[in-house]
């Protein structure tokens, strides 16, 4: 991570300058900021976070205080191989891209990402105890042991050991630090040491550290170090010498600060406090973000930063991954701001910037403060959904209830426009003014026009051509069209007092028209319920829907950009088209135009936007777009909110065949046996990871792609022998199908009976057996008769066999479900109906169990061979979907048998039926509290004990009673096994299976 530093340094010097002025200012930096926390829930393999690692991939490696994880963004895998101990702290990569790993107690570990070696004894240090390092351009190794001094390592072997006696200042060491001269610093115990060719330079408090024990050393881009101690904060080195200190009365939030980053996007210097969160430094001033400002831990022990600008914060809870905003916003963090819904925004005279709420009135900004309207009438507190600014520069808000409210230029409310004063409704929607200047109402009864003294001299509803009047959006267009559209009527353009409509028959994909728009080109958009757009040809609409590459979401408002690009706010994030895609919809297409896909991950306070008019979004002077919504004011720069897709990739991690993980690095060939094939895949993206979802093909098998949502794992089972290609490609940060796949091929190779060798000498058999088929024939009519008798024989076997199991299990319970509909029909007839539909909903879960059952019949009988594990689990599977018939009786299942045990499908039955009737003797009869059933194996040899601690019974006269222990006896004779019935009057039941 070092040797990425100075380029993230010189792109974020390219990058700031570019920002330009904004209209927001955040009470903190840190709200800059999206913060992502991972714990030992996530998947990360310990708490303690330690150290990070971009690698050359671009995967993030997270080490923690007993071994790496690596991170895609999405998910964690946890790397254990080769690691036996000690307690991890730092990465640092050699020129062969292995990284070195401290471990205090184990010495150090080389990984190479796969597994990894222990250098242990190799140091010469008797307990192991390294806890930092450096590597060196020829990949000299210096590391800082904690009581044996500083070790020289090379070649795996230590060259040089440095302690007090070669005068490093103490053998305790916390951090070791390579400058950029190539000088070795060297935090201990007892003080700071630098290392210049074999010359050490020492301070203490004696000559200038605030306190001698050192914990964090980091080189600043202007070539100052920081040095972190603990208790007296820190001390800035500058020409190798003390310059400056920063304790607690200085801004810095804890005594204890061990870690230092430095941010490349605006240099500011990040301090992570052993308790007291995470320092802000730049200009200055420190700024302190913590636990509950969203910080996963107090206690921070690790600070980085990825090449694409992530911070990454190791604590001692888990890690937290902060990324800027690509969208601010306008909340209650920002001062003069309440946390009230937004409904409109406008930019008026002076730049002055207009915020229409809900429930609370007006807020307005001049210069860098945000206020309210002073004394605000009652009716200005309404629903302030719409705005508009006049000839006279003055701001126009229309209200759910309270009419039209204008303000003008000295921030006053001077009008108030009511049904008294003759408009059709106070519900007020949205507002145009026309090139007269004359006002548009668009209100819940219809259609307003108002003169220069606002009275109405037009007025438009069912009575002259509008069949709906609730009218919701509106626009007054370059053409002197005036658009009115409706809540399920459909779109109104009236024009020289003339009504026309447009519904679905002209081009509208649906009746609710959301907003209207005109485009700095002429052209005319709508959007409406049904997602998509429509655009007006000067007759009826053009629709452009998915086909066209346009999202199928609902757009709630459209607005333009500087550069003509268009943005669409909707029920879930926002949209951008660019100037180009806008153009190409009016033409024939070759492929579809694409977009960007803005959402909570990427800043917006929430994803479901405004839907009241166009006044829900505004271009403002500074170029930055505001989009209201009920969590605050989005606020986004189009120049710097493109979503960037550079480091987004879809890859194959893993194949599993038959659960055996298979090498995917060469090619994969598999045999016919190996027919369970699990294929694993996931993404990179850090930017916006809860936008990927994922869809898959399998050339040979599918014909289109198929859609698995969000999940990373697919499963074949019994592919025919072929070639075959995987394909996936997942959904990256600008919120569309990436063209980044990701493909792994192998081969599945035929059963032998498919083989040229077989097949060449069936041919070969055949011609014998023709060549011997004289001598053979009335042989062979004789063993075809056999054979005929004994497959007759075998049927009748069999038949009886599925009769049994089917009258036994199944049988018996599709009588117990027609005696219960028998009962249920009476309680009808008798009118007792809850009674009837509670014995339903039993009779309802009865059904599904004997639906089970006898799935589970079919599947022992269908086998050739069971696995006593897979046996258990059907077994355990039985026994879950009886609890509710148990009464207060608990089933404990153990088993010492190999899972790999093979039983018969008879003898699985068998036992399965036997184990049945005993579970229902001991529920039904024996009054029993305790179930158990102990399956234990010596050798060959399975013995399975059944018992209960139920009323027990004397077994003679139970037996002749025919209460289902003859049943038992019978199945443990066809199984070939010993059977015996221990039991006694209040002693419980024993029954004891023994067969090989």
């Amino acid at each position: 991570m070092v040797k990425k530093i100075g380029i993230l340094f010189v792109l974020g010097l390219i990058y700031l300058p570019g920002y330009g002025q904004s209209i927001l200012e955040y009470t903190s930096q840190w709200d800059q900021y999206l913060i992502q926390n991972l714990t030992v829930e996530d998947g990360l393999r310990g708490e303690q976070i330690t150290y990070a690692y971009e690698d050359d991939e671009g995967f993030i490696w997270l080490l923690s205080s007993s071994g790496p994880s690596r991170y895609d963004g999405l998910s964690l895998k946890p790397f254990y191989k080769g690691y036996t101990g000690g307690f991890m702290y730092e990465f640092h990569e050699d020129s062969n891209g292995n990284l070195w790993i401290p471990a205090t107690s184990a010495g150090v570990y080389k990984f190479n990402r796969d597994s990894s070696i222990q250098y242990n004894q190799e140091l010469e240090a008797p307990n192991g105890l390294a806890k930092s390092m450096i590597i060196t351009k020829n990949d000299t190794m210096y590391i800082g042991s904690y009581g044996e001094g500083l070790l020289k390592f090379h070649n795996s072997a230590v060259h040089k050991k440095y302690t007090t006696a070669d005068g490093l200042i103490g053998n305790s060491i916390w951090t070791v630090f390579e400058d950029s001269k190539g000088k070795i610093w060297i935090g201990t115990n007892e003080g700071l040491s630098i290392l210049d060719n074999g010359v050490f330079t020492n301070f203490t408090i004696e000559n200038g550290l605030p306190y001698n024990t050192i914990r964090g050393i980091k080189e600043m881009y202007n070539g100052d170090v920081w040095v972190g101690t603990d208790k007296e904060g820190i001390v800035v080195f500058r020409d190798y010498a003390p310059h400056k200190t920063y304790h607690i009365k200085d801004g810095l939030s804890g005594s204890f600060p061990q870690y230092f980053a430095q941010n490349p996007m605006d240099s500011s210097i990040w301090i992570g406090d052993h308790g007291a969160g995470v320092d802000r430094f730049k200009d200055g001033r420190f700024e302190n973000i913590n636990e509950s400002t969203g910080l996963v831990s107090n206690l921070v022990m690790y600070i980085g930063f990825t090449e694409s600008g992530l911070g990454i914060i190791g604590t001692e809870n888990g890690v937290s991954i902060l990324r800027k905003r690509t969208i601010d916003v306008i909340d209650e963090r920002i001062e003069g701001i309440e946390n009230v819904p937004f409904l409109s925004v406008i930019e008026g005279v002076d730049n002055t910037i207009w915020l229409g709420t809900e429930g609370r009135g007006f807020l307005y900004k001049q210069a860098a403060n945000w206020n309210g309207i002073e004394n605000p009438p009652v009716h200005s507190n309404g629903y302030s959904n719409g705005a508009a600014i006049d000839r006279k520069e003055n701001v126009w808000f229309s209200t759910q209830g309270s009419g039209l409210i204008r303000v003008n230029k000295n921030f006053e409310v001077d009008l108030h426009l009511s049904t008294e004063d003759g408009i059709a409704d106070e519900f007020v929607n949205g507002m145009a003014f026309d090139e007269s200047n004359y006002l548009w109402t668009c209100t819940n009864s219809g259609v307003d026009r108002l003169d220069e003294n606002y009275k109405v001299i037009e007025h438009y509803d069912s009575q002259n051509g509008m069949e709906n009047e609730y009218c919701f959006s509106s626009l007054y267009d370059s053409k002197g069209n005036f658009w009115a559209g409706t809540y399920g009527g459909g779109l109104y353009r009236i024009k020289d007092q003339v009504v026309t409509r447009y519904d679905t028959s002209n081009g509208l994909k649906g009746l609710s028209v959301y907003s209207i728009f005109e485009h700095s080109s002429g052209r005319v958009f709508v959007s409406t319920d049904n997602g998509g757009i429509s655009e007006f040809n000067g007759i009826d609409f053009d629709f452009y829907g998915s086909e066209y590459g346009v999202s199928s979401n609902t757009m709630y408002s459209m607005e333009e950009d500087e550069e003509q690009n268009m943005w669409f706010s909707s029920n879930h994030g926002i949209y951008f088209y660019s100037s180009e895609d806008i153009r190409r919809l009016s033409l024939d297409l070759q492929e579809p135009v694409r977009f960007q896909h803005y959402t909570t991950e990427d800043g917006l306070p929430t994803n479901s936007m405004e839907a009241t008019s166009n006044a829900t979004t505004a271009t403002i002077h500074t170029g930055e777009m505001l989009f209201a919504t009920s969590n605050g004011v989005a606020v986004l720069n189009p120049k710097h909110t493109r979503l960037d897709q550079t480091n987004f990739k879809t890859y194959v991690d893993e194949l599993f065949v038959n659960n055996q993980i298979k090498d995917i690095a060469e090619s994969v060939i598999l045999t016919p046996d190996e027919n369970k094939v699990e294929i694993v895949y996931s993404a990179l993206n850090f930017e916006s990871p809860k936008k990927t979802k994922f869809r898959v093909r399998l050339e040979g098998i599918d014909e289109d792609w198929v859609y698995v949502q969000n999940r990373t794992t697919t499963y074949y089972d019994f592919l025919p022998d072929g070639d075959y290609v995987f394909h996936v490609s997942a959904i990256g940060p600008d919120g569309q199908w990436s063209n980044k796949t990701a493909s792994l091929n192998f081969t599945v190779l035929p059963p032998f009976y498919k083989t040229w060798w077989f097949i060449g000498l069936c041919l070969l058999g055949f011609v014998g057996m023709g060549a011997g088929g004289v001598y053979w024939r009335s042989n062979l009519k004789l063993q075809a008769l056999n054979r005929e008798l004994e497959t007759q024989h075998k049927i009748q076997k069999e038949r009886e066999r599925i009769s049994r199991e089917l009258h036994d299990n199944v049988g018996s319970q599709i009588s117990n479900l027609i005696t219960g509909i028998e009962i249920s029909n009476l309680h009808v007839k008798s009118n007792q109906q809850n009674k009837a539909l509670s014995l339903l909903d039993n009779l309802d879960s009865d059904a599904r169990a004997a639906m089970t059952d006898l799935r589970e019949t079919i599947w022992l009988l269908d086998k050739e061979k069971v696995e006593f594990g897979i046996f258990l689990d059907h077994l355990n599977g039985y026994l879950n979907r009886q609890k509710r018939y148990l009464k207060e009786m608990n089933v404990e299942v153990h088993s010492t048998v190999d899972p790999q045990f093979v039983l018969s499908p008879d003898r699985s039955l068998n036992l399965t039926r036997i184990i049945q009737e005993a579970l229902n003797n001991a529920n039904k009869y024996a009054n029993a509290s305790l179930f158990r059933i102990e399956c234990d194996q010596k050798n060959q040899q399975i013995s399975i004990e059944i018992s209960d601690n139920g009323v027990g019974m004397e077994t003679d006269a139970e037996i002749g009673a025919g209460n289902g222990l003859v049943n038992m006896r019978e199945r443990a004779e066809l199984m070939n096994a010993a059977l015996l019935i221990e039991s006694k009057q209040g002693a419980g039941t024993k029954i004891t299976l023994e067969f090989s």
